[in-house]
C-alpha cells in the first residue's frame, strides 16, 4: 500500500505512509499514527524492516525507519497529507517520491520471500 503525496516535496508521486516522529514519541507509534493519519487504517506494527539514511529531501537529510504493518480490518482512504491511497503489485510500482522508499520495499519483499511456508 502506497500513498500519493498531496504536498511537496514529491507532490503527485507515491511513497510509503510516512511522517515525522513527535517529541517523546516512540518511532513505532509514530509509524502507526502516520499510517492512520494518511490512510485511515489502524495498523499493528511488526518488525523493523530497515533504517535508511536519505539526502534526497530538500528539507534536509534524515533517517527513515520502515516497519512491517498489518491492518486487521478496514478500507484505506486518503487523509491528511495523502491525495490518494493505492495497492500496487511489486512489479507494478508507480514512480516513488524518495529513493529510500523503493529500497525499503525491495528489502521487505526480499525478507518475505525468505519466510518458510
Amino acid at each position: 500500500m502506497l500513498v500519493q503525496r498531496r504536498h511537496d516535496p514529491g507532490r503527485g508521486l507515491w511513497c510509503l505512509p510516512c511522517g515525522f516522529v513527535d517529541a517523546d514519541e516512540a518511532p513505532a507509534l509514530a509509524a502507526a499514527r502516520e499510517t492512520f493519519e494518511e490512510t485511515g487504517l489502524r495498523i499493528a506494527i511488526g518488525a523493523l524492516i530497515g533504517v535508511y539514511h536519505y539526502q534526497d529531501d530538500p528539507r534536509g537529510a534524515g533517517v527513515l525507519l520502515v516497519y512491517r504493518g498489518r491492518a486487521p480490518r478496514g478500507s484505506p482512504h486518503a487523509g491528511d497529507d495523502a491525495a490518494a491511497v493505492g495497492w500496487f503489485a511489486p512489479g507494478d510500482l508507480p514512480v516513488l517520491s524518495h529513493a529510500p522508499h523503493r529500497l525499503a520495499i525491495t528489502d521487505a519483499l526480499r525478507r518475505t520471500s525468505r519466510v518458510p511456508a
